[in-house]
């Protein structure tokens, strides 16, 4: 039995302890009660280091990390320590958000989308089920807001769709003629600036809250992740930007309805496909600039966002001039 302690400074900074007991290893983040041995190093040699790029005992020789403790452990750091792709970063099978249903990240992302669902199959060009898919809408979010603000924390996500939600169905006595026909349109519009929003704050892309359960609590804050989640989360916003411009295309082109409705839903193909693949190649990115490549998209994120409310008034323009 032993443990081993990680004081981790440089980039990804941290304080993490690993515990080995008869061949298993036990991952968990904070300070060991009393740590076998101690580790302090560099997050940038400690990551050479796991990818095999650089031996254990060569790097202390160079004096790039420190040590503090038993020996023999150290001794045995390159077979305790393999290559990154052996490491295992995958969370416990009974990892999830917090309450009593058994309700994984990924499962909740789904149930979080239902009120856009209802909202897209409430609404049609004649503006049917009305305030009716507005209702229903609502109280979904609000149930599963108040289940997760008692037994967790509501993503940025479901506290987005209660404030849509409440406030489109405030506006229906007033706007009920901007919203009959393009209700769906709108949302889905809207739904994609809930999506690029999130990526303004630049603190975690609205996909890592569901994503996060699938890994060990260590790599929720490294830069590799979030960035991962920042790209699928920039793609989705975009495709729900681009689905709802096919939307008014339509509107303005009955002509075009059906080709423009196929490419609509196509684009749901290869962003599916990208979600799946991209992140199992997040191990084979490497970020010189944390912090510069967040920012670079931003770009996109702030054309995402101009171009919904450019969809947003182009909409309102059309029912005032009564074109649609």
């Amino acid at each position: 039995v032993a443990t081993i302690q990680f004081d981790v400074s440089g980039d990804e900074p941290g304080t993490y302890h690993l515990r080995i007991d008869n061949g298993e290893c036990t991952f968990k983040p904070g300070r060991a009660a009393s740590p076998t041995l101690v580790i302090r190093t560099p997050s940038e040699v400690w990551l050479r280091i796991s990818q095999g790029e650089l031996s254990g005992r060569d790097a202390l020789m160079q004096g790039l990390y420190e040590v503090e403790g038993d020996p023999g452990i150290l001794m045995r750091m390159d077979s305790l320590f393999p290559a990154g792709h052996d490491i295992e970063l995958e969370a416990s099978r009974d990892q999830r958000p917090a309450g009593p249903l058994p309700i994984s990240g990924s499962r909740w992302l789904a149930i979080d989308f239902l009120p856009w669902i209802v909202l897209w199959a409430g609404f049609g060009s004649d503006g049917r089920g009305g305030w009716r898919a507005l209702a229903v809408s609502l109280a979904l979010s609000a149930g599963v807001f108040a289940y997760r603000r008692i037994y967790n924390r509501p993503t940025a996500f479901e506290v987005a769709n209660i404030a849509v939600f409440s406030g489109l169905l405030l506006a229906w006595p007033w706007l009920s003629a901007w919203l009959a026909p393009w209700g769906s349109t709108v949302g889905t519009i809207w739904l994609g600036a809930i999506w690029l929003g999130t990526l303004l704050p630049a603190r975690a892309p609205l996909t890592s809250a569901y994503s996060r359960w699938k890994y060990a609590p260590a790599l929720w804050a490294n830069h590799t992740f979030l960035f991962v989640n920042a790209v699928l989360t920039l793609m989705w916003g975009w495709v729900f930007v681009l689905q709802g411009s096919l939307d008014v295309w339509a509107a303005a082109n009955p002509q075009l309805v059906a080709p423009l409705t196929v490419i609509k839903f196509g684009l749901l193909v290869p962003a599916s496909l990208i979600t799946v693949r991209f992140p199992k190649r997040g191990s084979e990115i490497r970020l010189a600039d944390p912090v510069r490549s967040g920012r670079r998209l931003r770009t996109p994120v702030w054309i995402g966002l101009l171009t919904a409310g450019g969809l947003t008034a182009a909409t309102v323009a059309a029912t005032v001039a009564g074109i649609f």
